[in-house]
């Protein structure tokens, strides 16, 4: 099972959030920060990784200086991936409180569909103790 935070708006449908690490996030990198309109983020790891690929044009000045830093923004560039995937449904969560967004709760489920039903299905039973709902 996964974990999904809920988040509610008064006006625009409400979003499951899973905690934890995020592939799509690591494997499509500024798509999925434009996807999720993260502007922020989006300025910023394109940035890093505009002026990575102007190091790397621009700082060798034979082969082997070429490889060196080729090798050297390549693992940096990785290490920004990963902790893109490791870190974007945070951030993501973060955007979500400044766009008015709140936090309904957290609960265990196998998708987001899932995890929005447990939801709205808990507070339309008005049970607290609902087994799928977790502490925040």
């Amino acid at each position: 099972m996964k974990v999904f935070d809920i988040y509610a708006h008064p006006v625009k449908s409400p979003q499951a959030v899973k905690q934890g690490f995020s592939w799509p996030a690591m494997f499509f990198g500024v798509f999925w920060l434009a996807y999720k309109m993260m502007w922020k983020w989006l300025a910023i790891i394109g940035g890093i990784i505009i002026v990575l690929s102007i190091l790397s044009t621009v700082l060798p000045s034979t082969q082997q200086a070429q490889i060196a830093t080729d090798l050297v923004c390549n693992l940096i560039t990785l290490g920004l991936w990963i902790l893109v995937g490791f870190r974007g449904n945070d951030w993501y969560r973060e955007t979500m409180a400044t766009r008015g967004f709140t936090k309904k709760g957290t609960f265990e489920a196998e998708s987001k569909d899932d995890a929005l039903a447990k939801a709205f299905q808990s507070s339309d039973d008005d049970d607290s103790s609902s087994t799928h709902h977790l502490e925040a």
